[in-house]
């Protein structure tokens, strides 16, 4: 790995440059960022994904919603086999809204889902139709033709983004220094039982790039939602399309016998052809009780197809911030009253 990071330092030197130039001329106004008359916050990365992204928004909408405010979100729809903007409705599927998108619609209640590739135009759109207090933008930090009132970073506990590397050589998508748009920084996926020591430690190392304040979230997974058959044998199929599996596979092999791990890319669409392979392959286990356990993002770009004879259950996932939710709740709070 590291030979091959040496062989590709080059391209990523050529990359950083397009993007600091890039960057630099949002800076000074060349490039131009529009400005709403509505809050907008903004969550991202600087990583490639799998800093949980969904669960995190899901997160800040249901919070905000707490304080009554009518609250809509808008992404790109990464992945959608649709074009322009499309306002989520009970109908539509993952397909024409795509996964993220769609697990976000089917998790919140009276929180309005959108999609445009073009977010100016997202959030006119919205503003026009549904007239939101506030839009969270997920996934934004590199589209810059928006500027956000509320800038939020996310970087994972065991992937930080000042450990790693711009495109190809690593899996940052612009220098480190992109951290010093953030208004607030959450290390995500951190490990139950983190110590204050452990994390002043962390912050000391973020504030080279940023002065934002920081805050530590954890993952809290639910109870198993089955499509059918439920069982208590511990003998499973993980299935997962998703950029950062470590964290689910850590917390499945704590509870689960993992028969085989069913590994695809992030965003992957399953064919029928495959579904139908897994039938087949694992006829005796699932005879024997086993099932196939699968996220909510896999889940919805399952819907598609005809997986009802399948035992296949759901693991859903919420965010907690332990000590740091009443300060970072306040933080948002201060920013919008």
């Amino acid at each position: 790995m590291k030979k091959l990071r040496i062989l590709l330092y080059p391209f990523s030197v050529l990359y950083h440059l397009i993007t600091a130039i890039r960057n630099k001329l949002f800076d000074v106004g060349i490039l131009s960022q529009k400005k709403f008359d509505i809050p907008i916050i903004g969550v991202g990365n600087l990583n490639t994904g799998g800093t949980g992204k969904t669960p995190h928004t899901a997160y800040i909408a249901k919070l905000l919603q707490s304080q009554n405010y009518k609250v809509a979100t808008l992404s790109r729809g990464y992945g959608r086999k649709s074009k322009g903007y499309i306002l989520a409705t009970k109908k539509i599927s993952a397909e024409t809204l795509g996964d993220e998108p769609y697990e976000l619609y089917h998790s919140l209640k009276n929180t309005h889902v959108a999609v445009c590739e073009n977010r100016i135009t997202g959030i006119e759109q919205l503003q026009k139709t549904i007239q939101p207090d506030i839009i969270i933008l997920d996934d934004n930090i590199q589209h810059r033709y928006v500027k956000p009132s509320f800038q939020i970073l996310l970087t994972t506990y065991d992937r930080l983004f000042y450990n790693d590397y711009i495109l190809p050589a690593g899996n940052l998508r612009e220098s480190r220094n992109g951290a010093s748009r953030a208004n607030a920084i959450i290390i995500t996926k951190c490990p139950e039982g983190l110590t204050e020591a452990e994390k002043e430690k962390l912050k000391t190392s973020l504030y080279k790039y940023s002065k934002a304040p920081v805050f530590f979230s954890t993952y809290i997974y639910g109870e198993l939602k089955y499509n059918n058959t439920q069982t208590t044998t511990k003998d499973i199929i993980l299935l997962t399309g998703i950029a950062n599996t470590e964290y689910l596979k850590t917390y499945i092999q704590k509870h689960y016998h993992i028969i085989e791990h069913l590994k695809y890319p992030d965003h992957y669409n399953y064919t029928q052809q495959e579904i139908n392979t897994w039938r087949e392959k694992y006829q005796t286990a699932f005879a024997n009780g086993s099932i196939i356990i699968t996220t909510a993002k896999d889940a919805a770009r399952l819907q598609a197809l005809n997986t009802t004879d399948l035992p296949i259950a759901v693991l859903p996932v919420e965010v907690d911030f332990g000590e740091d939710g009443k300060e970072f709740g306040e933080l948002l709070m201060r920013h919008y009253k």
